[in-house]
């Protein structure tokens, strides 16, 4: 009879132990998952500022720094916009990758996807 009660309680550990595993791996997909359509809606976002500075002044800027104003006063994407020196951070708390190919040729992604690129110059969102 022991032994049944020391194989019930241990199978019933075993059971709690795989449901909060199976809970925290669901919302730990879940908050990803959020954090990836962040990214994409601040990309497409940031593009608007970007293009819009485009427009004024014949080029992009050489940095983000230039649009960091109007980007934490227009991106509403479910957070504030964290900004860090001369970059604006993603969800994850890395900074945005903004490449600079030329006046007129842009290209922006985050390390946390940097196989989703956003081609500023064709308005495209694709994989490398």
């Amino acid at each position: 009879m022991k032994i049944f009660l020391k194989l019930s309680l241990v199978l019933l550990m075993l059971v709690v132990l795989v449901i909060v595993s199976a809970t925290l791996f669901y919302e730990y997909n879940e908050s990803e998952s959020y954090k990836v359509l962040r990214v994409n809606c601040e990309m497409i976002e940031l593009s608007g500022i970007l293009n819009n500075y485009y427009r004024e002044h014949g080029e992009y800027p050489m940095n983000l720094l230039a649009v960091q104003k109007s980007a934490t006063e227009s991106i509403r994407c479910g957070r504030v916009v964290t900004i860090e020196g001369e970059s604006i951070s993603d969800p994850w708390g890395d900074s945005y990758v903004y490449d600079r190919r030329g006046p007129s040729n842009v290209g922006m992604y985050s390390d946390n996807l940097a196989d989703e690129q956003f081609d500023l110059v064709s308005g495209s969102m694709g994989r490398n």
